[in-house]
């Protein structure tokens, strides 16, 4: 059974590759570098290439280029929000503003602008090397003052702290102490960051932030009343049960998915 899963899994994969790409020279690319990602181990010198990028045209952006980095995990990333569709909300084209904490290189922001076209979307990231790309991918968006950017982390505090870089870009973290290969970024709590950049209520907040969730929900909470959807990725079992508790007593529920079961994306909403 687990051979045919593999083989039907596979099939899909390839479908949608043909079908997400627009021209036979982007369905090879995403193939090609998809291969070359996933056989990494094997070539002893990839470390040395984490910065080496390939571009695409998808049919869902007509006239855009899409920019991956072969060996930095950005390709893990785009097959979760375009292929999987974890972010996959229900009746999401009525949303106005959307916070993408955790922006990456921006494959987040762009499908929520597919889905909710009416949407401005506020992109938090704190690692340079993301928001380079995040520049590049969002540039029409930018211009168009769909999107707006801002390079920073979300923390418990305002300040600055250390950014804590990992091979797979999208698994940086921001920690306490400074170390070796660490650089200082800019930090923000959640209040001041909306007092700041954000008018108005948040109709989507999506935070994938690396385990700095925890420190964000241990304090207080009371942005949340100017909230109404959450998006978030936990990053330990511990994490989730504690926010899980703190949402819980905001009148917030959860909204299971099927996208989303074997993932550690949740989605609450606040009640009536």
């Amino acid at each position: 059974m687990k051979v045919v899963h593999r083989l039907k899994e596979g099939w899909n994969k390839f479908i949608f590759c043909f079908t997400a790409t627009k021209g036979l020279s982007s369905f090879l690319s995403l193939m090609w570098f998809t291969k070359l990602y996933r056989l990494r181990k094997k070539l002893p010198k990839y470390y040395n290439l984490q910065n080496r990028s390939f571009s695409i045209s998808l049919t869902a952006f007509p006239g855009k280029k899409i920019f991956l980095r072969t060996y930095a995990g950005d390709i893990d990333i785009f097959y979760e929000i375009f292929y999987k569709k974890i972010y996959q909300l229900p009746n999401e084209s009525d949303k106005n503003l959307v916070i993408d904490a955790g922006a990456n290189v921006g494959f987040a922001a762009l499908f929520f602008l597919k889905e909710m076209p009416g949407a401005t979307i506020y992109c938090i990231e704190p690692d340079p090397d993301n928001f380079n790309f995040l520049e590049k991918n969002l540039k029409a968006e930018l211009a168009n003052g769909k999107i707006k950017l801002i390079m920073a982390g979300l923390s418990a505090k305002d300040g600055t702290m250390s950014l804590e870089p990992n091979f797979f870009k999208y698994n940086s973290s921001l920690v306490e102490v400074a170390a070796e290969g660490t650089v200082q970024v800019i930090t923000y709590k959640v209040e001041t960051f909306l007092k700041n950049f954000v008018s108005g209520k948040v109709d989507l907040f999506k935070m994938d932030i690396e385990g700095a969730e925890e420190s964000i929900f241990e304090n207080d909470v009371s942005w949340l009343n100017n909230v109404d959807q959450l998006l978030i990725e936990f990053h330990s079992d511990r994490i989730k049960e504690m926010c899980f508790e703190k949402l819980a007593s905001q009148n917030f529920y959860c909204i299971p998915r099927e996208s989303r079961r074997d993932t550690n994306v949740f989605l609450f909403r606040k009640s009536a």
